[in-house]
């Protein structure tokens, strides 16, 4: 299993419609706007900027 990446997948049939997205990180939790267009992901272990 990778780390620091989601999937995006279709739950009716389990099938994997986005192999990756790159997040920050240690993803730790996921959250989805009402109407599905959008999914927030927040992180536990992102560096702060420089």
């Amino acid at each position: 299993m990778e780390n620091d990446v989601v999937r995006i997948v279709e739950t009716s049939t389990d099938t994997v419609l986005v192999p990756t997205i790159a997040v920050g990180d240690a993803p730790i939790g996921v959250v989805m706007i009402p109407n599905g267009t959008k999914a927030y992901v927040a992180n536990s272990a992102t560096a702060p900027p420089p």
